[in-house]
């Protein structure tokens, strides 16, 4: 290989490792998407990533919050660029052509499995089988009315689910074309053996190399990563060795690049035991027409939704937002769930689940909550992340009559709340509406305390 590809290729894992596989599992549909943005969660493990979305014409931008840090990342399909911008005013342009990550179609066999419904919209459900068993499978919930996919989930070759990506609170409408530029005043950072495209707005002359502030600016705590990128990205399972040593060679990431010390809130307490409540429910009824040989017909169809859980978590690390495992205190809860579609009466799916106790021992939690002092919203945020984390806990039943266990990904949810001034304690509720017509209404209630905890 040679040395200049081999940079291309490190440099595109490390995006993508990042991103989560984000870019690469949702970009599939950006040349027919309709225009709009959403919200995104994705989970990997006990791993969650937040983030937004933004999709115009054949452009999208993902707003991605790894480690606590925001990192923008601008793709468009006909330049054949993606935009990475990050903390300190600095951008880097990479191309993303051959990607060494994204498979080709002769690759994998794809499955139809049928229809469900996500946030509101009719969705396609393809799962495509690699033909490396080695890969697993990628399942995709696709909405033709918005030519993008709402959720994808990863199965390794055992079958166990390694990430879901699911996208909310979608909300159709035109988007500034800004958000698809590099802002003024950011700086490019040149990757050596990357080549360099004409026409990127904002930012300096194509030589430029060194970020703000130089390579004399003295160093602070936390120095030694590139602003942006989490420093834990060299332990990422899979990165090639190589990449780490990448990340110190690149202009400007030496330990002289400090780490941005603004705090925007207070310091809180590390750990934290919580209770989270979730209660989403919606009832809708509406009219689609079909034309036959004997005219026009009108179809009557319906659907309601149950989705309900209570979560007690014994240890949070407030700083990451993780779980913590420890001897005895398990993540327990209930949940219940009942969903149903009709057309003219008839059932057309169903996901039902009685009220049933669960216990979390490794690392998860339906819930839980996280807190940087140097996310610029001073806010902490409280998170929802769906249920698939508890396994085939739902029947389904589809319209061919067949009906089989399976994961039940539910309704994400993620609130960014102002830091009580008065109390460590993190005490709060939201109602909130979502789904096409906002038909669905979620209630979200939480109690977090202080606990102290040895290591």
């Amino acid at each position: 290989m040679h040395q200049n590809s081999g940079k291309r290729q490190l440099f595109q894992f490390m995006a993508i490792a990042v991103l989560g596989l984000l870019l690469a599992a949702l970009g599939a549909g950006l040349a027919r998407a309709a225009e709009f943005s959403a919200d995104l969660v994705s989970v990997q493990g006990s791993e969650v990533s937040i983030g937004k979305l933004f999709i115009k014409n054949d452009q999208m931008r993902l707003e991605l919050e790894v480690d606590g840090d925001l990192m923008i990342t601008i793709c468009a399909l006909k330049s054949g660029r993606t935009l990475v911008l990050m903390e300190g005013n600095i951008y880097a342009e990479v191309p993303f052509a051959d990607n060494p990550v994204l498979p080709l179609a002769n690759e994998y066999e794809e499955q139809d499995l049928g229809s469900e419904t996500v946030e509101g919209y009719l969705c396609t459900v393809v799962r495509y089988i690699y033909k490396d068993k080695s890969l697993g499978s990628s399942t995709h919930w696709l909405a033709p009315e918005l030519g993008f996919p709402l959720k994808v989930e990863e199965v390794n070759q055992k079958g166990k689910t390694e990430e879901i990506t699911t996208l909310t609170n979608i909300r159709l409408g035109p988007l500034a074309q800004s958000l698809f530029e590099v802002p003024a005043g950011f700086t490019k950072m040149n990757i050596p053996g990357f080549p360099s495209f004409s026409g990127a707005q904002g930012g300096q002359s194509p030589g430029q190399t060194t970020p703000p502030g130089g390579t004399n600016t003295p160093e602070q705590p936390g120095s030694g990563t590139i602003p942006g990128l989490p420093g834990g990205l060299p332990n990422i399972p899979g990165m090639p060795a190589e990449a780490a040593e990448m990340l110190k060679n690149l202009p400007g990431g030496g330990s002289t690049v400090p780490r941005p010390p603004q705090t925007y809130g207070p310091k809180l307490p590390e750990m934290y035991r919580g209770t989270f409540t979730v209660l989403i429910q919606g009832q809708r009824q509406w009219q689609t027409e079909e034309v036959g040989e004997c005219g026009v017909s009108y179809i009557e169809h319906s659907e309601d939704l149950l989705e309900k859980v209570f979560v007690e978590v014994p240890l949070i690390l407030l700083p990451v937002g993780n779980i913590v495992s420890a001897p005895h205190k398990h993540v327990t809860g209930t949940v219940e769930i009942n969903y149903r579609r009709y057309r003219d009466g008839k059932l057309e799916e169903s996901w039902s689940c009685e009220e049933q106790v669960f216990q979390l021992p490794e690392y998860c939690s339906p819930c839980t909550a996280s807190y940087s002092q140097y996310d610029p919203t001073g806010c902490y945020h409280v998170y929802y992340l769906g249920l698939n984390m508890l396994g085939s806990i739902a029947e389904h039943c589809g319209n061919s009559g067949r009906c089989e266990m399976w994961e039940y990904h539910g309704h994400p949810i993620d609130l960014a709340i102002p830091v009580p001034k008065s109390s460590p304690a993190l005490n709060g509720g939201r109602t909130l509406t979502f789904g096409e017509d906002d038909w669905i209404e979620g209630e979200f209630t939480w109690e977090m305390t202080p606990v102290e905890y040895e290591w």
